[in-house]
């Protein structure tokens, strides 16, 4: 199977995906997932066609292309090893492709890591921090952010993080304008994406990312999520839209509290910045030697001394 000039070593899979499928191919010698965009399809300009649907298509194809160039390119810039970038985009055979870094497994990710100290919990957190700020510097928004899309690498008993699957992430500053182009899980979903999602118009920019942390905390620190179906909800972005105070775990110390709350509010400007987030979670050292976004890739996330939270 050779798509493009990859050559495909396993067939096509679609789990953790709805709207690709990816397979692990080779070329020149090295290894690479390939994900493949089941939409949209570049329109055959020599079928017989309308031409109106035919325009319309077409646009889309061009729209699609144009803001994945640019969102792939701006994954390159990101400051450290936190993200996997995109290494090849094309068309081939009317469909949309994109290759990275082969991964080998077995791969951890926060969905599969397993109950982890509170040490710990909060040294994920504060890596998971760094990487949504070297992310958001670049204008970048995951906006899918969830436990199996945060890689957890290890490097003898050292755990690295990295963020995985950007196919709905977009710039801040060229956001999905169309509720078919808004994806997200609904166990994450910030309520101002459910109100695009639903046809409302508002702005969508790095703090729907921020709501997602909020509730990923929660779950990697309690161990659970919120139990919003205490208070008549399904989902979080359900009972903010509500103004239902969520529950927060009494098995969580009172110090994540504000934190975990903070970030899961309905408006987006109430919750916490990039940098707060760090300096709520980093250690006295980390605060002290935190690398910005302009300095060399961070050697380690993890210490061993002190707690701030």
């Amino acid at each position: 199977m050779l798509i493009g000039g990859y050559k495909g070593q396993t067939a096509w899979m679609t789990a953790g995906s709805g709207s690709a499928r990816w397979c692990v191919a080779e070329r020149d010698g090295q290894r690479f997932f390939i994900k493949q965009f089941l939409t949209p399809v570049q329109p055959s300009p020599t079928a017989a066609r309308n031409e109106t649907l035919y325009r319309k298509q077409l646009a889309r194809c061009m729209a699609f292309e144009r803001k994945k160039r640019t969102l792939y390119a701006s994954l390159r810039c990101v400051i450290g090893d936190c993200v996997t970038p995109i290494t090849d985009f094309f068309s081939f055979e009317n469909r949309y492709y994109a290759v990275s870094e082969y991964i080998p497994t077995p791969f951890d990710t926060l969905e599969t890591l397993g109950k982890v100290s509170a040490r710990a919990a909060r040294e994920l957190l504060y890596a998971l921090a760094l990487c949504l700020g070297r992310l958001h510097a670049q204008g970048i928004v995951h906006a899918d952010l969830k436990p199996e899309h945060i890689l957890i690498l290890r490097e003898g008993d050292a755990l690295r993080v990295r963020l995985i699957d950007f196919d709905s992430g977009f710039l801040e500053d060229d956001p999905p304008l169309q509720a078919r182009e808004i994806e997200g899980d609904p166990v994450f979903l910030a309520p101002e994406t459910y109100r695009c999602m639903a046809g409302e118009s508002g702005t969508l920019n790095r703090r729907l990312d921020t709501f997602a942390f909020g509730a990923i905390a929660h779950l990697l620190l309690a161990g659970a999520m919120p139990d919003v179906q205490s208070v008549g909800h399904t989902y979080l972005y359900e009972a903010a839209l509500a103004d239902t105070v969520i529950p927060i775990s009494t098995a969580l110390p009172a110090v994540y509290h504000w934190l975990i709350r903070k970030a899961l509010a309905k408006d987006p400007a109430d919750r916490p910045d990039d940098a707060m987030l760090e300096r709520l979670l980093a250690t006295p050292k980390d605060a002290q030697h935190a690398p910005t976004a302009v300095e060399t890739p961070m050697k380690s996330f993890f210490k061993v001394d002190g707690w701030r939270l």
